[in-house]
């Protein structure tokens, strides 16, 4: 079925008629009769494209259809024909004015470059033209391409160079249109080719258990230099830590540097609007238990997040160790549920068909298995033995540190804000390799949220403990944390701590607030009612440390995505402050130096429409031979600076020991 926006034009039946002809069922709503909630179930129910008609005015006056053209291309064809033609248009940035002179029942000559809408059809021929305005060439956009010409230069089609969006200012079913049926019979081929190729791809996926069982932690030793691979790691294998993965083969690239680089060329897209199209054209439905099957891995730097909130920085671009933000989105992923004792693998048939990309994963590992030396398994995680002295340099010294806590508690006493965040980054000089300090650290400091990414010039390992935002079939979960205890030398010494940590109103406060922040940001995007606050004041208990935690849960509003909820979430506000704005100018101010990775998010995207993010702590940045580290917390009018200041510190001991 072809669904058509009417924009109040008197030839809209004739369309109708035509398509009608071809065998076709069309839907007619006016363009303020239909919602965009309603076209999704249309969508859903398997509609197979959509015509955008003609009609009086300018595309700022045509009801929702813009609004369908920015929603749904990509996810399903879209012709405009005249005004509808001036709306695609218009969405992708073309200047719509104005003609030489109103063209209203004129038969004109038009050439065409025989693609798309005209493949089959002569190169010039004859169209009825009943239009004022026109699709200018000023700012015409690279995205979109030019079909067909009047003989004086006057643009009659065009074609989105990716997705199946097109445009006809002429009218094809006007009676002296020559080969108006077979255009639209083109548009009706473009369809059911479009349809039947998102078939084959929705189900091309494959999955198999591993036998005999082993854990990711050991696997990954196979996959550790390959570029580009990932492993989200759950060493803490608690309600939180149930699943890992581990990603490889990357068959599409996003790198954010000053501009966004696909595949390693630069893209006129922004990395939001492209993962929002890209994510929903590529929808892929996940049957399984697993957390995902298909999606990308990577992270998003808090200087992201600055630039997205349109906040400038005082320092230069060239602080800026790793690019902004980097996902990939893998061909296989091997996924470990921690609590049934299983490994999965998927191959999602995209680099290779799928079977072909499951035996390639089970060679690999049994490759491995056959080469593996017995010692090794005596060996404690394959750690060397002989210990590394670990230099370390702040970008501040106490002093400089002590000062920059007093002046943001005089932004909150002044009434600038009620609660920020002071970072203090760590430069860390150590002979160990990245990866065998993630092996020694996932074993001294077990983590829920942590992982290890390989990018060829820089590597990644973490031991976060904070989510920062899960979803799941539109369920929303976010577990801020505030407050810190560092766990004692005895059981009554680490209780003494820990009722300490629970008795703080200090931290219990501050917590209070970034809940409340939080809420704010999910309401922004969740369905009324939804939002709560299921846990407010819990002690969560690490190899190091204590951490006062809250969760903060919500459900989606049914026509807002991923890329919706972490605009309105990203980054997280137990690492900005509140409010988050303000709070982000004085950070910017009062540091030393760019954020980068630190205080951002790693983690997941799926085809299917879900997330897992972490927050960046308790994290190492290796590049060119040094290790970064951010270290920091929360600061309110009740911040003691020599507290916080050793609490840097606190924070810092096991990645320091890690190294070690």
């Amino acid at each position: 079925m072809y669904l058509m926006i009417d924009n109040y034009d008197s030839f809209v039946y004739n369309l109708y008629a035509y398509l009608r002809e071809l065998g076709e069922e069309v839907l007619v709503v006016r363009n303020d009769r239909i919602s965009l909630k309603e076209i999704e179930k249309l969508l859903r129910d398997g509609l197979d494209g959509i015509l955008i008609s003609p009609g009086p005015k300018s595309p700022a006056d045509c009801g929702i259809s813009c609004q369908v053209v920015e929603r749904f291309a990509g996810r399903v064809p879209i012709l405009g024909v005249c005004l509808g033609h001036q709306v695609i248009g218009h969405v992708y940035g073309a200047a719509v004015e104005k003609g030489t002179c109103p063209m209203h029942g004129k038969v004109s000559a038009v050439t065409n470059n025989g693609t798309g809408l005209f493949a089959g059809l002569p190169l010039a021929f004859s169209v009825t033209r009943y239009h004022s305005l026109v699709v200018s060439e000023k700012s015409f956009p690279e995205v979109l391409k030019v079909d067909a010409r009047t003989d004086d230069g006057v643009i009659m089609a065009i074609s989105h160079k990716t997705l199946p969006v097109y445009g006809v200012q002429f009218h094809p079913e006007a009676v002296l249109t020559e080969y108006g049926h077979e255009l639209l019979h083109n548009f009706v081929k473009i369809c059911e080719e479009w349809k039947t190729r998102k078939k084959k791809e929705s189900g091309r996926t494959r999955i198999k258990k591993l036998e005999p069982y082993r854990p990711l932690a050991e696997l990954f030793e196979i996959f550790k230099e390959e570029d580009q691979a990932v492993f989200l790691d759950s060493s803490l294998q608690n309600e939180l830590g149930q699943f890992s993965i581990i990603g490889r083969k990357p068959y599409l690239t996003l790198r954010k540097e000053k501009k966004l680089y696909v595949n390693g060329e630069a893209a006129d897209e922004t990395l939001e609007s492209f993962l929002k199209r890209y994510l929903a054209e590529n929808r892929e439905e996940n049957p399984t238990a697993l957390p995902m099957i298909s999606g990308a891995i990577g992270y998003f730097t808090y200087d992201y997040g600055r630039r997205k909130e349109g906040i400038s920085s005082r320092f230069p671009d060239e602080q800026e160790l790793i690019p902004e933000a980097v996902w990939n989105f893998y061909d296989n992923y091997l996924i470990e549920d921690h609590s049934a004792k299983e490994v999965f693998l998927v191959a999602g048939g995209r680099t290779c068909p799928a079977e072909q990309g499951l035996s390639e994963l089970e060679a690999l590992i049994g490759a491995w298995e056959q080469g593996r030396d017995p010692l090794h398994e005596e060996q404690e995680d394959g750690i060397q033995t002989e210990g590394f002295s670990v230099e370390v340099k702040a970008d501040s010294t106490e002093e400089e540190y002590l000062k920059a806590v007093e002046d943001m508690k005089h932004y909150i006493v002044e009434g600038d804000i009620y609660i920020t965040n002071l970072t203090r980054q760590l430069v860390l000089k150590s002979k160990k390799e990245p990866y065998e300090t993630f092996l020694k650290l996932r074993r001294i400091n077990p983590s829920p949220f942590g992982g290890y990414f390989q990018y060829g010039d820089f590597q990644v390992v973490s031991a976060s403990p904070e989510r920062f935002l899960k979803m799941k079939k539109g369920y929303i979960e976010t577990r801020p944390i505030k407050g810190t205890r560092k766990r004692g030398a005895t059981k009554e010494e680490d209780e003494a701590l820990r009722k300490e940590l629970v008795d703080s109103g200090k931290d219990r406060s501050e917590l209070l607030m970034i809940v409340d922040l939080e809420r704010n940001d999910l309401s922004r995007v969740c369905e009324k009612n939804t939002v709560k606050v299921p846990e407010l004041f819990a002690i969560e208990e690490y190899a190091t440390v204590f951490h006062l935690v809250s969760t903060i849960t919500g459900t989606l509003q049914k026509d807002r995505d991923v890329m919706d909820l972490i605009g309105a979430a990203f980054p997280g506000g137990s690492i900005t402050g509140a409010p988050k704005i303000r709070s982000m100018e004085i950070i910017d101010e009062l540091e030393r130096g760019r954020r980068g990775l630190y205080t951002g998010s790693m983690g997941y995207l799926t085809l299917d429409g879900c997330l897992d993010l972490n927050i960046v702590i308790r994290t190492l940045v290796y590049k060119d031979g040094s290790y970064h580290l951010g270290v920091g917390g929360g600061i309110t009018c009740e911040s003691e600076p020599e507290f916080e200041y050793e609490e840097t510190w606190q924070k810092a001991r096991a990645l320091v020991e890690a190294l070690k």
